[in-house]
């Protein structure tokens, strides 16, 4: 037996012994254990870089000899779509977008918790679906794999966010989800 366990239990040998001080101790160790192992996860596992390979097909451009455009053609389902360099996107632009979704996008690794336990609370008051909590890259991740809107694929967001948060740089990801967010 443990040296430190067994001078507690001398000091106190009553309390090892009540019902409610064991049922305290397995409340606060199964969440914990919980964590652990969720984040353990998290770390062991690597995101698949050959996700982010954008596949659909890029609108075609007619242009003169002069390089001025004369007319586009829609790409895939009728949208039309060139992939841009974040160097070419202006910062008034970026700011704009980091503003309405995400404002702590450079502060967080992935998942903003204060924005999670926010959302929760306002939902669970309304008893509905009232305030979301996804992240820049949460929502890239949905966006690349997409699921139903269900608690399951939160999680499985939040992993996905975790580890291409620890595969790419801030602005790789931001690129990601400019260049794939739907402009109708």
């Amino acid at each position: 037996m443990c040296p430190l366990l067994s001078d507690l239990k001398a000091r106190a040998p009553g309390l090892w012994k009540k019902p409610w001080l064991r049922r305290l101790l397995w409340v606060l160790a199964v969440p914990l254990l919980g964590l652990a192992a969720f984040l353990l996860y998290v770390r062991l596992g690597s995101y698949p870089l050959e996700r982010l390979e954008y596949r659909g097909s890029p609108s075609l451009r007619i242009s003169d000899r002069h390089g001025v455009l004369l007319r586009e053609f829609s790409g895939d389902a009728s949208r039309f779509h060139r992939w841009i360099p974040l160097s070419e996107i202006s910062g008034t632009t970026r700011a704009v977008f980091l503003f309405s979704e995400d404002r702590a996008f450079y502060s967080h690794g992935g998942v903003n918790h204060l924005s999670l336990l926010r959302a929760m609370f306002k939902n669970l008051w309304a008893r509905s679906v009232v305030s979301g909590a996804s992240t820049v890259t949460m929502q890239l991740a949905r966006m690349v794999y997409p699921r139903p809107r269900t608690l399951t694929s939160k999680f499985k967001e939040m992993v996905e966010a975790y580890r291409m948060e620890r595969a790419l740089s801030k602005e790789e990801i931001l690129e990601q989800y400019l260049n794939r967010l739907p402009f109708y």
